[in-house]
């Protein structure tokens, strides 16, 4: 029986093309997901219901009799015939993309899109299927659209069929556009620097109330070249030894000028404990406790910051803070920090700045009292307050 889920798309059942029964069941995807990606089978395409029916029953033989996988691994296929085929359907959790599948769909398209793009019946298919996704709530108003090669090491869905869905709605091209932009300020991205794929990604709320400002506490960089090699090394130490999913910070800024993206404007970080999910941070490469950054670097900061609040990205009343505001820490330095200081949004009055002279003797027992919640430390020294 043919599955029409909205009106004008018509989604082809396991039954017509003649699936197989599932070896097992896998547990129910959430009724509204926030994240699809992108596939293609990497094989032969098909450009009638009789071909494209075939081929799918070849990949469940294959997936299910050589992979030992409980079903065909997408949920849903596209066909150059532009036909919709059922895979794992809507709601049931398929084996498709490492790390993202019990919070994501996938469409593949069948076929080798590497040196050429799926035909015209095709892309219409997919464009439709994403419009009937988000009418019936399968996918989330604001969800991200993902290529498999962003979060895995695979040329999938290849280059050319690649190049075709980054102009998309809902695309999420922080992650592989060369400069990320809004107004006049550029940012380098992730393909860019050379980033190594995420281990995961969760995705933030935009706009967020929240700025934290960072330094990496390590060595400077004056050339593009070098906060190459510095961003590497960090994402490196980030994922490798802190068993984080990728470098911590939204963004990094070098003495070069230049602003680097991180895990950009859409992606949970991990910079700043308890804030994490509601706030960015912006990182400036080099240790800054006793000397400031550059001009460049400082202009470079003050000029994302706009930038993200004219896009929207963060509040027009957002708070901007220094890591140390809310964390036992020096970050980030204290030369930095007595220049934030003195810029707009910075929440001076906010209650949460230790002084100095608590903040070292807390930094002094760190061990003894990490485990303890800021916001219980700060029933301790708000009378020290600056």
């Amino acid at each position: 029986q043919d599955t029409d889920a909205c009106s004008s798309v018509q989604i082809f059942s396991r039954d017509t093309w003649g699936a197989r029964n599932p070896v097992s069941y896998e547990p129910f995807l959430p009724r509204s997901v926030a994240l699809i990606f992108i596939h293609h089978t990497a094989g032969p395409s098909c450009v009638t219901k009789e071909s494209c029916a075939s081929i799918l029953r070849d990949i469940q033989g294959s997936q299910i009799d050589e992979l030992g996988w409980h079903d065909i691994n997408d949920n849903f296929f596209v066909g150059e015939d532009g036909r919709i085929y059922e895979g794992r359907g809507w709601m049931r959790v398929g084996a498709h993309t490492r790390g993202y599948n019990n919070k994501s769909l996938s469409v593949s398209v069948i076929g080798n899109f590497t040196s050429f793009s799926p035909n015209e019946t095709a892309l219409d298919a997919v464009r439709s299927f994403l419009t009937c996704a988000l009418e019936t709530g399968y996918l989330e108003k604001d969800y991200g659209l993902y290529a498999h090669r962003e979060v895995s090491d695979t040329e999938c869905p290849g280059d050319a069929f690649y190049m075709e869905i980054k102009d998309w709605s809902h695309y999420n091209g922080t992650a592989v556009q060369d400069t990320v932009s809004c107004a006049n300020t550029a940012v380098l991205s992730r393909d860019t620097w050379g980033a190594r794929n995420p281990i995961s990604i969760n995705q933030l709320q935009s706009p967020v109330g929240m700025v934290f400002i960072h330094h990496t506490d390590g060595l400077g960089c004056t050339t593009v070249e070098r906060c190459v090699s510095i961003l590497k090394g960090i994402q490196r130490f980030h994922i490798d030894t802190r068993g984080w999913d990728d470098i911590a910070y939204s963004f990094l800024v070098g003495d070069d000028g230049r602003i680097y993206e991180g895990r950009g404007w859409r992606r949970v970080g991990s910079h700043t404990k308890g804030y994490n999910s509601r706030s960015l941070a912006i990182s400036v490469m080099g240790s800054f406790s006793n000397v400031v950054p550059n001009k460049a670097a400082l202009d470079a900061v003050r000029s994302l910051l706009t930038c993200a609040r004219n896009a929207g990205y963060i509040d027009s009343s957002y708070t901007l803070y220094g890591h140390r505001d809310v964390g036992i820490t020096e970050c980030p330095g204290e030369a930095l920090y007595n220049i934030i200081r003195s810029w707009p949004h910075y929440n001076g009055t906010s209650g949460k700045n230790i002084s100095l002279i608590v903040r070292m003797i807390l930094f002094s027992f760190r061990n003894v009292i990490h485990s303890v919640p800021m916001e219980i430390l700060m029933t301790f020294v708000l009378p020290f307050r600056h």
